[in-house]
């Protein structure tokens, strides 16, 4: 008789820890984006903020009053639909990066064993309690990234979350949360829910973010 106990439908997560001397090597670079950020040079920036002061109506179909709210029973709602703020500037193109961050960036994709080509770029700078809601990328990429620029945490949600046999088995729970300082980076399927919960630290978070395709 044989026995075994297999492991399938794995979820694959690419990390990187970046070197202890490399936020010293950006650290000009990282003054000034946020030099450009307050000159509005970057039109196309997206902060992710708290929301909770705007209600968030449903997206309904066009013959239907866009207006209507999602029940009529007076409750406040609100959706992750509309939950940032609009970017109707350009993206950002690989080659507009400064060069030490480009390069660091497009060497650790290039590393992943997969033919990939980005379908966008941004950066997000969050403040004290500013926080990114609950969402994944799956109708726009294959894979996402975030490099940061700062230290950040980012929340991933278990798409395999059994409790009673976690328990026993990946002991991981519901979720996890990855602590990141200057440089490291994370690519993940676009189909894994993330967010980033609410800072009390008084420091400016800088990550760049994007999506990839994989060929």
């Amino acid at each position: 008789m044989e026995r075994e106990t297999v492991d399938f439908f794995r979820t694959p997560y690419f990390l990187v820890k970046a070197d202890k001397k490399f936020a010293e090597e950006i650290s000009e670079e990282v003054r000034d984006i946020l030099k450009k950020r307050k000159t509005k040079k970057f039109d196309n920036l997206i902060n992710y903020k708290n929301y909770a002061s705007n209600k968030i109506r449903q997206d309904l179909k066009s013959d239907q009053k866009r207006d209507a709210p999602i029940t009529s029973l007076g409750f406040d709602t609100y959706t992750s639909v509309g939950g940032f703020l609009d970017n109707d500037g350009p993206e950002i193109e690989l080659e507009e990066l400064p060069s030490k961050i480009q390069n660091h960036l497009d060497d650790n994709v290039k590393a992943i064993p997969l033919s990939l080509t980005y379908e966008s770029i941004w950066l997000n700078i969050t403040y004290n309690n500013d926080y990114n809601r609950c969402h994944n990328h799956k109708d726009q990429a294959d894979l996402v990234f975030v490099l940061y620029l700062t230290k950040g945490t980012l929340w991933l949600r278990n798409p395999n979350h059994r409790p009673k046999l976690d328990r026993f088995y990946s002991h991981m729970g519901s979720s996890l949360s990855i602590e990141f300082n200057t440089g490291d980076m994370i690519l993940f399927p676009s189909d894994i829910d993330h967010w980033v919960e609410p800072y009390k630290e008084n420091y400016t978070r800088i990550s760049i973010a994007g999506n990839l395709r994989i060929n």
